[in-house]
């Protein structure tokens, strides 16, 4: 094996790295939350309640789709359906935040929402056979998921 030139050790020395100095118990407690002095079983239920609020808020607040660049397209089939996009996203988030009973009412404003997603997907299909755009491809991704929830939610 060649024998590294002399110039290479003092380059080696200027790589080393620094370990960092041990934290003190001062720095430790800082570092750490304050734990609460409850028993397990109080503070699983408190976890649980506060995931299944997070479960059930998810959902609306997870619809949110940036729409400008459809909006803002020169295309006017593109702003048709950002426009359409927009209504049912509302209807969507209507449908999901008002504390319904699950019933007619609630399934009427998920299937306008997932008739208006329709609407928007279909003039946008046309707009990508003249041209291709990966912009508006996941537009329409982002968009094909929230209408899979508008429909799944109608059956539950």
């Amino acid at each position: 094996a060649p024998a590294a030139p002399a110039s290479a050790a003092p380059a080696i020395a200027a790589l080393t790295i620094k370990e960092p100095e041990p934290a003190g118990p001062a720095q430790a407690q800082q570092a750490m939350p304050a734990i609460e002095d409850k028993p397990l079983v109080d503070a699983m239920k408190v976890q649980v309640s506060n995931t299944a609020y997070a479960a059930d808020t998810g959902a609306a607040e997870d619809a949110t789709i940036n729409l400008n660049y459809l909006i803002n397209h020169k295309d006017p089939a593109c702003k048709e359906a950002g426009t359409n996009f927009q209504k049912a996203l509302e209807t969507y988030k209507k449908a999901i935040n008002d504390v319904k009973e699950l019933g007619a009412e609630r399934n009427k404003l998920l299937q306008a929402a997932a008739d208006g997603f329709d609407k928007g997907i279909t003039g946008l299909e046309k707009v990508l056979e003249k041209t291709p755009d990966p912009a508006i491809d996941r537009v329409m991704q982002q968009v094909a998921m929230i209408m899979y929830a508008c429909l799944k939610y109608q059956s539950l």
